[in-house]
């Protein structure tokens, strides 16, 4: 594994649990999404323990389930329903 791996893999697995710190994860991690508009929400990694811990914390914080999806040497986390999209932004 590379170095960046590495480093990814920690902090997915160190994460703690309160939702303040959760919620500003997820809004600054909605900002580097490759896809943000009213039609889809997707987001691109080469880090499955950053797809997984996005996908959960997303999910625990909206109810809000992405697709999770191979892509090459990456996985892409996908939404698609607008009121789903729509619970997300507003989180």
């Amino acid at each position: 594994m590379s170095y960046s791996s590495d480093v990814k893999s920690e902090i997915c697995s160190n994460a703690e649990a309160r939702s303040c710190c959760d919620k500003a994860l997820l809004n600054s991690a909605v900002s580097f999404f490759n896809t943000v508009n009213s039609k889809k929400m997707q987001f691109r990694t080469s880090s499955q323990a950053t797809a997984i811990y996005l996908y959960a914390l997303i999910n625990d914080l909206t109810g809000v389930s992405f697709d999770i999806t191979r892509s090459g040497a990456g996985y892409v986390l996908t939404c698609e329903d607008e009121n789903d999209i729509h619970k997300v932004a507003l989180t």
